[in-house]
């Protein structure tokens, strides 16, 4: 929770006063992508690590949200960008340009716009060292897609819980081997 209250006031969205404590700044969601956007050029290895937690602290419940409120029409924008991560083949970049889709299209689909916003800054600030998860673990697409599969049959099923987990297993492995990485002296450009 720490590490998710420090990415918030990095980003501008919560502020921590001197005597009365901390509260939220503003959650519109212009102002999110901007504070994001300033933040992410600052932030380097271990806060890619500290995203990818409050990433997986969000987006979970984000997808068990979605998984309540998706329309038919949503999950066909959903399934469309599995097909292409299916289809981008040794692609990487293009794989992850449809990974990251997939999972703004889930959550867009809760309707809600300050926590599109939000998972979408954190999304884009992870994504090269995505793009590098991809180029260095050879099973990584083929994991990826039967973890996207299943996120994709839960809101198909409109099942929150499962949908939920699902995604809390997708993220995690990412955040585990990002974690895994970072510690053993490898380096991410973003």
């Amino acid at each position: 929770m720490h590490e998710a209250v420090r990415v918030l006031v990095v980003t501008q969205v919560l502020e921590v006063g001197q005597s009365d404590g901390t509260r939220v700044r503003s959650l519109e969601p212009a102002l999110l992508r901007a504070g994001l956007h300033s933040a992410a050029e600052l932030l380097r290895d271990d806060t890619l690590v500290e995203l990818t937690e409050v990433r997986r602290g969000l987006e979970p419940a984000a997808t068990a949200l979605a998984a309540h409120r998706i329309r038919d029409q949503d999950l066909v924008g959903v399934r469309r960008h599995l097909d292409a991560m299916r289809g981008a083949g040794d692609d990487v970049e293009l794989f992850t340009k449809h990974d990251v889709a997939f999972h703004q299209a889930v959550v867009t689909a809760t309707g809600n716009a300050t926590l599109a916003t939000l998972l979408q800054g954190i999304s884009n600030r992870t994504m090269p060292a995505r793009v590098w998860h991809g180029l260095v673990e050879d099973d990584a697409g083929e994991r990826a897609i039967a973890e996207h599969e299943a996120i994709y049959a839960a809101l198909a099923a409109r099942n929150a819980p499962l949908a939920e987990k699902c995604a809390l297993l997708h993220v995690g492995t990412t955040a585990e081997w990002l974690r895994e990485h970072l510690h053993h002296g490898e380096a991410v450009e973003a």
